[in-house]
């Protein structure tokens, strides 16, 4: 028997994930949405039922899938646990560390699966360049620089709450914790941040539109991300470099799509051998199906919680760094 999956929040990730539930061996049971009106127009499109209550939503489902604003994770978690549902939570996983701890700990007393969607993990450029380090192709990393760039989110349909930076945190939660987990992915957890921000918006405060965030690993190395809502067409960019102590590996999403690595021993750059993608590579897709099986396989999901957490707690002292102008240490890593 096929599971159901209960989504919780009928706006665009909502929907973006019901798109490629379509496409495995799941049942949509339904939509919650404080907007009553989303949830009736996604459940029509979807062949599923809108309900009146996140409770009635999370009792109809195997599975509760939570892709509200992260301010409100942490009750549907709670809602989720206390029905004994296992849980797909968009990431962030909370807007505070104190939240993202709470609901680790409710998920594990309850004994239930939790899966935090840090999806670039799924970007066969990010999983190639994870596999390159670990194989020791560039050597020990020492150095990853990443930047997310694109339009302000607020500015994209009716999404006037990422206008709220308190309920969204600006660009370290909602665009640098993908580049902040994939630096820990390849560099294990941060010691100390530094950053600094700014906004070009009246109704913002000068830490939502633009970060840059200098990183120091527990284990060595260092780290330069710039999270950017400020590209006045609205086109997004993702690049990275990853350098160790061999070689070094680049990517850049405004020429092309490819990989390129070069070592200490062959200078010259050469690109590496792209993947032939199709639909079924699509990384939420990759995702949704690594989900599934961890959970029918009873197997460990490739993001543990815990990363999840500390990504969270890395965009948290960023903040706090960008309001202090000072580094900020992190809780439990050693100096």
């Amino acid at each position: 028997m096929s599971l159901s999956i209960g989504i919780l929040g009928a706006g665009l990730m909502g929907e973006w994930h019901a798109l490629r539930w379509q496409r495995l061996p799941v049942k949509i049971a339904g939509f919650y949405d404080v907007s009553p009106e989303n949830a009736a127009v996604l459940a029509g499109k979807f062949a599923a039922q809108p309900f009146a209550s996140l409770e009635a939503l999370v009792q109809a489902a195997d599975v509760v899938q939570i892709c509200t604003p992260s301010v409100f994770h942490l009750e549907a978690v709670e809602i989720a646990a206390a029905n004994g549902k296992d849980i797909f939570c968009e990431k962030p996983l909370a807007r505070r560390s104190h939240d993202a701890e709470r609901i680790i700990k409710v998920a594990e007393e309850a004994g239930l699966r939790l899966y935090v969607g840090q999806v670039l993990r799924f970007f066969h450029q990010y999983r190639r360049t994870k596999q390159a380090i670990d194989a020791g192709e560039i050597g020990a990393p020492r150095l990853i620089r990443a930047i997310r760039a694109a339009g302000h989110a607020a500015e994209l349909g009716n999404r006037r709450w990422f206008a709220d930076v308190e309920m969204t945190g600006g660009v370290a939660f909602e665009v640098s914790l993908h580049d902040i987990d994939f630096a820990c992915w390849s560099m294990g957890p941060v010691k100390r941040v530094l950053a600094r921000g700014l906004s070009y918006r009246d109704d913002l405060p000068i830490l939502a539109d633009h970060m840059l965030l200098t990183m120091e690993f527990a284990a060595g190395g260092v780290g330069h991300i710039e999270g950017n809502w400020m590209v006045t067409d609205g086109t997004f960019r993702q690049q990275f470099e990853v350098v160790g102590d061999k070689g070094r590996i680049d990517y850049d999403s405004a020429p092309s799509e490819a990989l390129y690595i070069s070592l200490r021993e062959e200078p010259n750059p050469f690109q590496l051998p792209e993947e032939t993608m199709h639909e079924d590579d699509d990384p939420y897709l990759l995702q949704l199906r690594h989900f599934l099986a961890a959970l029918q396989d009873d197997k460990p999901f490739l993001i543990d919680p815990r990363d999840a957490l500390h990504a969270v707690q890395v965009a948290e002292a960023a903040t706090e760094s960008m309001r202090t102008g000072v580094a900020v240490d992190l809780p439990g890593v050693q100096i």
